[in-house]
C-alpha cells in the first residue's frame, strides 16, 4: 500500500473527531506543504476490499482543542517535524487537519505499528522541544489498522522534503499544477524558563537556576523545567529554615516543604484560611464575611457588632410560641399545644398563638354559670345570683343585680368563711370565734365583739394569700410552697424566700387574694369549688367552668336528687351520681282515675272526686256524678 491510496479515508475518519462539528477543510498549509494537490473527483479512484489480499496500513488519527490560533502549530510543523517523520522507517502520510474554530487534528499513517512505535520516542522529544506551550495533550486518540485504503495517483504526489521533482507528463496527459512553496519561516527561539517542555539529558535545555524535570522514567525522555528543589522535594527546607532565594516573603513558595514562605522568609505552614462555614464567627456589615447562602447574624444587636454564619432561617426564626402573630388556616403557625386564635373571626385572618383554652373566652353574659363572690364572673351591670345561697362563694347565675334575690346573707350574725372579701356587710368582720388561722368557718360580727382575734403576729402560724393573715410589715411565708393559699408563718417579707408563683401559667388557689400577679387571676381547673386549684391566666382567657358527665360523681356544690349546674346534665340523683333529670309522673285526673276527696282539682274539668268510702279526704274515684 502507498500514500496515494490513503487520502480518501484521512479526510473520512478526520470528521468524526470535532465533538462539536466535523473538521471543514483540509489544513492549508500543513496539507498543502505535505501533499502537492490533495482533492476529490479527478479521475478514478481504485477502492480495495481487505479480504486477505493486501496489509492493512497503521494509522494514528489525534485530536486537539488548541489554546491559541492553529497558525503556530502549523509553521513549528514545518520547521522541522515533517523532515523527521519524512526519514522514518516505514513513514507513508502525514496531515494536519484544522477548522475555522481552530480544532486541530493530525493524521499519520505508517507502513506498521512497529514503526511508528519506533519514531514515537523521537516524536515525543521534538514536541517536548518545539510545540511545548503550544500543543496540549490530544483529547481523542483514535489509532488502528486501515484496511480499506483508496486514492487519486495522479492528485497524489510525493511532498517529503528532499523528495526527487516530479517527473514530466506525456503532453496527452493533464499536468499537475506544483503549489510554490514558501519562504522559510524565521526560526522562534526555544522555550526555556519555568513551566517550558524540554528534554532530559540536554545540555543547557533551561534556564540557570532550572533543571529539566522528567515526566516519564525514560532516559532522555521528555520533562519539565523547573527549580531544583521542586523536581527534588526531598531537598527541600524544613519549617523554621530560610527560603529559598526563588520565594517570595508572604508567599506560596514550592521550594520550602510546607509551600510557604513567611514573612520573615522563613519556611512555614501556609496561614490557615478565614473561616467562613455555618457556625464560624463573623463581623456583621462586612462583605461577604460567610459562605454563599449564609449570612452573619448578629450576637448583640450592634451593627458592625460580632456574630456567627448561618442561614437566613436560623438567624431570624419566625415566631411561633404563645402571643406570636399567626395566620388562620395556615399549617403549623404556632406551636405545639397552641392554635392560632384569630382576632377577626376570618378564616385566613390574623390571629395571636394561644392555647385553645385561652383562645375560648369564659361566658360572662346574662345567663351564664358562676361563682359567687369571684371578681370578673360576668359582666358589667350583672352579678352572680346564687338563689338564695348564704354564704358567699356558692354557685349561681349571670343576672342583673336588680333580678337576683334573695341575696346571700352577710349581715351581723350571718355565716361566713374569714378573709374572703364582702363575706360581711361593712362595720363587720367574719369573727372565726377563736380559730387561730383566718380562712376558717365564722359569723359576721362587729369587730370589738368578736375574741379572741387570730394569731397574725411574726411566728404565727397563716395560710397564704388571707387578706389580715398577718400584721402589717409581715407576710404569710409559706415556706418555699409555689401555690398561694397553703399553709405558712408570719415573718418579715425579706426573711421569706422563695416567693411563691405568681406569674401566667403559675399554679393557684381560687379566691386567694394576691395568687396571680396583677392583670391575672386564678383559673380554677373546677370552678364549681370555691377556693380549689387552677393556674393564673389573663381574665379573658379562663375558659369556661367544666362540668361532670353523666356517671361522674356530683359535686360539693350539688344536693342528691335535685338540679345541679356542676353536673353536664344538670341533674343529680339520689345516689350523688349525675344523671338526666327523671321525667316528672303523669297523674290520671280523668274519669275512672283514682283521686283524694276534698283536694283542689283532682279531677278534669266536670269530673267529680266520688268518694269510695266514709273518710273525709279518703280516696275516691273520678266520675260525672257520685
Amino acid at each position: 500500500m502507498d500514500a496515494q491510496r490513503f487520502d480518501n479515508l484521512a479526510k473520512a475518519l478526520a470528521g468524526r473527531l470535532s465533538r462539536r462539528r466535523a473538521l471543514r477543510g483540509a489544513g492549508a498549509a500543513a496539507s498543502a506543504g505535505l501533499l502537492a494537490s490533495v482533492g476529490a473527483g479527478s479521475g478514478p479512484a481504485r477502492v480495495m476490499a481487505q479480504d486477505g489480499g493486501d496489509e492493512p496500513v497503521y494509522t494514528i488519527i489525534r485530536r486537539y482543542a488548541l489554546d491559541g490560533p492553529a497558525r503556530e502549530v502549523r509553521r513549528a510543523l514545518l520547521q522541522g517535524y515533517v523532515e523527521d517523520a519524512c526519514a522514518a522507517e516505514g513513514f507513508i502520510a502525514y496531515f494536519a487537519v484544522e477548522d475555522e474554530d481552530d480544532d486541530f487534528a493530525t493524521v499519520a499513517v505508517f507502513r506498521s505499528q512497529q514503526d511508528f512505535e519506533n519514531f514515537s520516542t523521537a516524536e515525543a522529544n521534538w514536541i517536548a522541544q518545539n510545540l511545548g506551550t503550544l500543543l496540549p495533550a490530544p483529547e481523542e486518540t483514535v489509532s488502528g489498522d486501515a484496511y480499506v485504503h483508496v486514492g487519486a495517483p495522479e492528485m497524489f504526489t510525493n511532498t517529503c522534503p528532499g523528495s526527487p521533482p516530479v517527473p514530466t507528463v506525456a503532453p496527452s496527459a493533464p499536468t499537475a499544477t506544483a503549489v510554490p512553496s514558501g519562504p522559510t519561516p524565521t526560526p522562534q527561539p526555544a522555550c526555556t524558563s519555568q513551566g517550558c517542555v524540554c528534554a532530559t539529558g540536554t545540555r543547557r535545555a533551561c534556564d540557570r537556576g532550572l533543571v529539566c524535570c522528567a515526566t516519564t522514567d525514560t532516559l532522555g525522555g521528555p520533562g519539565i523545567c523547573q527549580p531544583r528543589e521542586v523536581c527534588n522535594p526531598t531537598d527541600c527546607p524544613e519549617n523554621g529554615e530560610a527560603c529559598p532565594a526563588t520565594c517570595n516573603a508572604g508567599d506560596a513558595c514550592p521550594g520550602c516543604c510546607s509551600g510557604y514562605c513567611n514573612a520573615d522568609d522563613v519556611c512555614a505552614d501556609p496561614p490557615e484560611p478565614p473561616c467562613t462555614g455555618e457556625g464560624c464567627d463573623c463581623i456583621t456589615g462586612t462583605q461577604n464575611p460567610c459562605d454563599a447562602g449564609l449570612v452573619c447574624c448578629g450576637t448583640t444587636g450592634t451593627p458592625g457588632g460580632p456574630g456567627t454564619c448561618l442561614t437566613e432561617a436560623e438567624c431570624n426564626p419566625p415566631c411561633t410560641g404563645e402571643g406570636c402573630d399567626c395566620t388562620t388556616g395556615t399549617q403549623n403557625p404556632c406551636d405545639t399545644g397552641l392554635i392560632c386564635c384569630g382576632t377577626t373571626g376570618t378564616p385566613g385572618g390574623p390571629g395571636t398563638c394561644q392555647t385553645e383554652a385561652e383562645c375560648t373566652p369564659p361566658c360572662t353574659s346574662e345567663g351564664c354559670d358562676c361563682n359567687g363572690g369571684v371578681q370578673g364572673n360576668c359582666d358589667a351591670g350583672l352579678v352572680c345570683c346564687q338563689e338564695g345561697e348564704s354564704i358567699p362563694g356558692g354557685p349561681g347565675t349571670c343576672v342583673p343585680e336588680a333580678e337576683c334575690a334573695p341575696p346571700p346573707c352577710t349581715g351581723q350574725g350571718c355565716d361566713c368563711n374569714g378573709g374572703v372579701l364582702g363575706a360581711c356587710d361593712a362595720g363587720l368582720v367574719c369573727c372565726q370565734e377563736g380559730v387561730a388561722i383566718p380562712g376558717g368557718a365564722g359569723t359576721c360580727q362587729p369587730e370589738d365583739q368578736c375574741p379572741p382575734p387570730p394569731c397574725t403576729g411574726e411566728g404565727c402560724a397563716c395560710n397564704g394569700g388571707v387578706q389580715g393573715n398577718c400584721d402589717a410589715g409581715l407576710v404569710c411565708c409559706q415556706g418555699g410552697e409555689p401555690i398561694p393559699g397553703g399553709a405558712g408563718t408570719c415573718v418579715a417579707e425579706a426573711e421569706c424566700a422563695p416567693p411563691p408563683c405568681t406569674t401566667e401559667g403559675c399554679p393557684c388557689n381560687g379566691g386567694v387574694q394576691g395568687a396571680c400577679a396583677d392583670g391575672l387571676i386564678c383559673c380554677q381547673t373546677d370552678p364549681s369549688v370555691p377556693g380549689g386549684p387552677g393556674t393564673c391566666q389573663a381574665e379573658a382567657f379562663c375558659g369556661p367552668p367544666p362540668c361532670t358527665d353523666n356517671g361522674g360523681g356530683c359535686d360539693a356544690t350539688c344536693n342528691w336528687g335535685d338540679a345541679c349546674a356542676g353536673c353536664c346534665s344538670g341533674f343529680c340523683n339520689d345516689t350523688g351520681v349525675c344523671d338526666d333529670e327523671p321525667a316528672a309522673p303523669v297523674v290520671c285526673t280523668s274519669a275512672g282515675c283514682a283521686c283524694a276527696t276534698g283536694t283542689e282539682a283532682p279531677c278534669d274539668e266536670g269530673l267529680t272526686c266520688c268518694a269510695t268510702g266514709d273518710l273525709l279526704g279518703g280516696p275516691g274515684v273520678c266520675q260525672a256524678s257520685c
